[in-house]
């Protein structure tokens, strides 16, 4: 059975985009998307300060590039310079494209409640499809958009999604990429769980060696 209640509604998700991929031929509701692309294209003709590029492809839906100025300045001083990690991370069922943001710590201020910088957002991607030549379209802008700054001090953090690290890696060859110890650690879990069939206690244990407060991932 399900173990959360998102399993429910990510089941639900799936099976009504694959009812209506059986009856229009298409992935997701997509009545209204030509007239959503028109809408941004002439916000972007128009100077929006969010939208500053949108990519066509042959039988792709357009991918939109997001961000502001201030969040790219952001994005140079603490970033580049080495101060903060800037993560990527795409997200699922929140409409019918997908959306890649990227956060980074506002090192500048700090949580009343816990004392930490909060999470600032920062470029953001829509795209359709996940495959590599996509990425690659959001991370060769962004590689342009930096191209007149050091980027070698840069560290980039993501899952282990194959095509997004890949774009990553080719974009930014000198910049750090580095795998989120979020994500590992529920692929580890699934693993044990579901797929070796380890016990409750031996999985905790494995967990806490790995990543706990002495873990390797600490070291």
């Amino acid at each position: 059975g399900p173990s959360a209640p998102r399993q429910i509604r990510d089941k639900k998700y799936r099976d009504k985009k694959k009812e209506i991929r059986n009856i229009t031929g298409v992935t997701g509701n997509r009545g209204n998307m030509a007239d959503n692309i028109q809408t941004i294209e002439n916000m972007m003709q128009k100077g929006h300060s969010l939208i500053k590029h949108v990519a066509h492809s042959p039988g792709k839906t357009p991918c939109v590039i997001l961000y502001t100025e201030e969040m790219m300045k952001d994005v140079v001083n603490l970033c580049c310079s080495g101060q903060t990690l800037l993560g990527f991370d795409k997200t699922f069922n929140i409409c019918d494209i997908h959306v890649t943001p990227s956060v980074f710590k506002q090192l500048s201020v700090t949580k009343v409640e816990t004392g930490e910088p909060p999470l600032f957002v920062g470029p953001m991607f829509l795209h359709d499809c996940s495959h590599f030549d996509t990425y690659s379209i959001f991370f060769s802008h962004l590689k342009t958009k930096l191209a007149d700054v050091d980027t070698s001090e840069l560290v980039i953090g993501s899952d282990q999604e194959g095509s997004l690290v890949k774009a990553i890696v080719k974009s930014f060859p000198e910049a750090t990429h580095v795998l989120c110890t979020r994500h590992l650690k529920l692929n580890l879990s699934e693993k044990m769980k579901n797929g070796v069939g380890m016990h409750r206690k031996e999985r905790l244990d494995i967990e806490q060696r790995i990543f706990g407060r002495n873990g390797i991932s600490n070291a």
